[in-house]
């Protein structure tokens, strides 16, 4: 637990400094992703000071296009926090951020909680417990000197790059979409840059809460109701400078923005 606490105090110390992060010192080097999870878990604490209660999870590497770009071959999964919640069409401080990113997402929040002892779940029951689905994006930071050669374990103790969450309307009638089919695209500055569609998310979006559902539960976690869960970028991230204007569009689903300050 020592190692545990010792590379979650030197990776939020970092990231609450909008520092860059570089490899940890080798006596803080985490032998797997167990323990990288276990270290997250103290990290979400230490954060949760700052950044209020923990108020759901982020997924990543959802889709063969990121996680070619990680060189990542499975998803991932981070924690969100209170303060990760932002309003549709804010203008945020580049001083906040190393290197701001944009993804279009589509979050949902739990109605009924997925309890441990009732794993394995499949989609059908992920399905149910779904109270509603949402446009998302999600504000990603790049806080690394090179993501490329920190591997999985550093970035899962630092949420995967998570800085924040637009969580737009709830869809009406969302059970009856065709999600797999749904389009996702990002515009920056009035200009396409990425498009995916829900069946590039492991076969459709919902499929990544059936892997993180799991994923707790192995690790003896409950999901609470009111938890709220984004499922995992439709587009390759896309980076932003100062005064960029970004958008993502969910086709039948909504759109939403933000702005970086100069």
């Amino acid at each position: 637990m020592n190692t545990f606490r010792s590379a979650a105090e030197f990776i939020t110390a970092s990231r609450l400094a909008h520092r860059k992060l570089g490899h940890l010192p080798a006596p803080l080097r985490l032998a797997d992703e167990t323990a990288a999870y276990a270290a997250n878990d103290v990290a979400s604490e230490i954060l949760s000071e700052k950044f209020g209660p923990v108020i759901g999870y982020k997924i990543g590497c959802t889709t063969a296009v990121m996680q070619r770009y990680l060189n990542i071959d499975h998803p991932c999964c981070g924690y969100m926090f209170r303060s990760s919640l932002t309003p549709n069409g804010a203008m945020l401080a580049g001083k906040d951020f190393v290197r701001p990113g944009v993804e279009c997402e589509i979050a949902v929040t739990l109605a009924q909680p997925l309890l441990a002892d009732d794993a394995p779940f499949d989609i059908s029951r992920i399905r149910a417990a779904i109270g509603t689905l949402h446009p998302a994006i999600e504000i990603v930071d790049e806080r690394y000197e090179d993501w490329r050669s920190l591997g999985a374990e550093t970035m899962i103790v630092d949420d995967f790059f998570h800085a924040g969450i637009i969580v737009g309307p709830a869809v009406e009638g969302w059970q009856q979409l065709d999600l797999p089919a749904v389009s996702g695209a990002v515009k920056v500055n009035g200009t396409e840059v990425g498009r995916g569609k829900g069946a590039d998310l492991l076969g459709n979006p919902l499929n990544g809460l059936v892997w993180l559902a799991n994923h707790c539960a192995a690790r003896g976690k409950d999901m609470a109701a009111g938890t709220i869960v984004s499922l995992g970028s439709f587009t390759p991230v896309q980076w932003l400078a100062p005064g960029d204007q970004t958008e993502i569009v969910l086709d039948g689903l909504g759109s939403l923005s933000f702005s970086v300050a100069r």
